[in-house]
C-alpha cells in the first residue's frame, strides 16, 4: 500500500509540476518576444531619443530579454521531475555577469538608500560555467539579502582567486 501512495504522491507531483511548468511558460514566451521586438523597435527609432534615455532602455530591455531566456530555459528544464536541469557551461567574464546583476537588483537597493557592490580581483577574471545558472543564483542569493536588510543596508559581492587558484565568489549583507 506504502508503494501505490509513493507512486501516486509522485504522480501528482508530476502533473503538478507539468501545469505549472505550462503557465509559467505561457507567460514567459511572449515576455521574452516583445522585449526582443521592442528592444529592436527601439534600435530603429533610438535617434530621437537623447542618448542616456536610449542607453539606458537597451539595457533594460536586454535585461528583460536575457532573463525571460533564462527562466524559459530553466522552466523547461523541469517539465519533467525526472529531468535535472544541464548545465550549459561556457565562459563567462565575472565583471561583465556582475554589471547584468547590478543592473537588475542594484536599482532596487540604491531605492530605499542601500549600496550594493561588486568587485572582482583581478578584473579580466573567467570561469567556465552556466552564466544564466549562475546569474540565478546571484539574483536569487541577492534578493534573499535585500529582503532580510532595512533600508540603508548595504551588500558585497567579491569574486576573487583563493589558494590553489580556486575560484571564491562570497556576498556580504
Amino acid at each position: 500500500v506504502e508503494s501505490e501512495l509513493e507512486a501516486e504522491a509522485l504522480k501528482s507531483w508530476r502533473q503538478l509540476v507539468h501545469v505549472l511548468t505550462h503557465e509559467i511558460m505561457n507567460s514567459l514566451t511572449p515576455v521574452a518576444s516583445l522585449s526582443r521586438t521592442a528592444h529592436d523597435l527601439l534600435i530603429e527609432y533610438q535617434a530621437g531619443l537623447p542618448p542616456d534615455v536610449g542607453d539606458d532602455l537597451t539595457t533594460a530591455l536586454c535585461a528583460i530579454n536575457r532573463r525571460a531566456d533564462s527562466l524559459v530555459d530553466f522552466v523547461a528544464s523541469y517539465r519533467s521531475l525526472s529531468n535535472v536541469p544541464q548545465a550549459q557551461p561556457e565562459r563567462v567574464r565575472l565583471d561583465e555577469l556582475f554589471e547584468r546583476v547590478d543592473a537588475l537588483v542594484g536599482p532596487a537597493w540604491r531605492a530605499r538608500g542601500g549600496e550594493l557592490a561588486f568587485a572582482v580581483e583581478p578584473a579580466s577574471l573567467e570561469l567556465m560555467a552556466d552564466s544564466g545558472q549562475l546569474e540565478q543564483a546571484l539574483i536569487n542569493l541577492l534578493k534573499n539579502a535585500f529582503e532580510a536588510t532595512q533600508a540603508g543596508g548595504r551588500a558585497r559581492v567579491d569574486a576573487r582567486l583563493v589558494r590553489g587558484s580556486r575560484l571564491r565568489i562570497e556576498i556580504v549583507d
